[in-house]
């Protein structure tokens, strides 16, 4: 089976069309969609509007491959369980997100083993033939590389400063 998955904080219109399209030229492969809010429902796999994560684990898990945005949650999920990941950025040009960060994201992990990026000179067909052909991974846990960013994020994420909160002891 192939997940496809939207994240839960934007549709990706874009995303379901090309994957919906894929899916229409290739009936010998099941494929699920988590599609979001908003946008036009595919016609030619099963989806739903939004999965709570323990149905997008199980989901993840038993995937053959999954396509999605560069969401970090989404990658080192992937990367945990050895599930080959298609990437395919939100860009900031056509709307899709507030800055082209997914586009850098992926960029960043171009080279690990198990995920192929779609860029402007790769096509989905290619990018899905090459994961599915390819040996779906052993649970590895996050590379080092990804450990690091994570780590980074939640350290900023938890920083009281940067939240808007008077640290500790701070005075009024």
């Amino acid at each position: 089976m192939i997940f496809v998955t939207v994240g839960t904080q934007f549709p990706f219109p874009r995303l379901i069309r090309m994957v919906d399209l894929w899916a229409g030229d290739h009936p010998e492969h099941e494929c699920f969609a988590q599609i979001g809010s908003e946008g036009d429902p595919p016609v030619n796999m099963a989806w739903s509007r939004s999965l709570d994560a323990e149905e997008v684990r199980d989901r993840t898990k038993r995937a053959n491959c999954v396509v999605s945005h560069a969401g970090m949650g989404t990658v080192l999920s992937c990367r945990d369980l050895g599930i080959p990941l298609v990437v395919v950025p939100r860009l900031l040009a056509l709307g899709e997100h507030r800055s082209d960060h997914q586009e850098a994201t992926a960029r960043a992990l171009t080279g690990f083993q198990g995920l192929y990026l779609l860029g402007e000179d790769a096509d989905l067909d290619g990018l899905l033939a090459q994961a599915l052909s390819g040996p779906r991974g052993q649970e590895t846990g996050a590379p080092k590389q990804l450990l690091e960013l994570q780590q980074g994020l939640s350290s900023w994420i938890r920083d009281p400063l940067l939240a808007g909160r008077p640290a500790a002891g701070a005075g009024s």
